[in-house]
């Protein structure tokens, strides 16, 4: 089965059940972080089409966004809970034995929520995989929902707005302006976070 056919076979269920249109769009969300090969950007896009026909424009727009997003948080945190919960430890014990393993996974659960948001809401990375790895650390559950949650919803929005604007699936310039709207973001929340830490520490002194 093709992508397109992938897509139609959706879009045709969508139209015939109008009532049950909101849970295809979670449901392809929670299936494209199972499916690596889905590309997001089509299934939001395809979200906020169907959302708008039967919502209106703007709240086609919002819950055509939101929709998706609620299904891919589900869906990369119950694989990170299932690989994690079933043999992450104990993957994690054999591979602590090998030195370049063992500080790959130290690397990973010693960085910032900051920069793990930034990798798994980047468009262009492999979010799966990226999330297979975290499978294997001992990192919180609470925390990486926490990240889960923030960058699943970005991305989604960055692909929904901007790629909606500038046509990110078949306009090769619209990738530009996504990771240049991607990068703005993360600087932003980058000078916040330093802002944050120095008052702290200013009101700890």
């Amino acid at each position: 089965m093709t992508l397109d056919n992938f897509i139609q076979f959706w879009k045709d269920l969508a139209n015939e059940y109008v009532a049950i249109a909101p849970i295809i769009c979670v449901t392809l969300g929670f299936l494209e972080a199972l499916l690596p090969f889905l590309p997001l950007v089509v299934l939001i896009a395809f979200s906020i089409s169907t959302m708008s026909m039967i919502m209106g424009p703007t709240m086609g727009l919002i819950f055509g966004i939101l929709l998706p997003a609620i299904g891919s948080i589900i869906g990369v945190f119950l694989v990170f809970f299932v690989i994690n919960k079933l043999i992450g430890h104990r993957l994690r014990d054999r591979l602590m034995k090998y030195p370049a393993a063992k500080q790959a996974i130290n690397w990973v659960e010693n960085r910032s929520d900051l920069f793990l948001m930034a990798m798994m809401s980047n468009p262009y990375a492999p979010i799966a995989i990226f999330n297979y790895g975290i499978s294997l650390t001992n990192i919180k559950y609470s925390r990486y929902f926490k990240i889960v949650v923030f960058s699943r919803i970005i991305i989604c929005f960055l692909l929904g707005l901007i790629g909606g604007v500038f046509n990110v699936h078949n306009d090769p310039k619209g990738v530009i302006w996504l990771l240049l709207s991607f990068a703005l973001i993360y600087i932003l929340l980058f000078l916040m976070r330093k802002i944050y830490l120095k008052r702290k520490s200013n009101e700890n002194h």
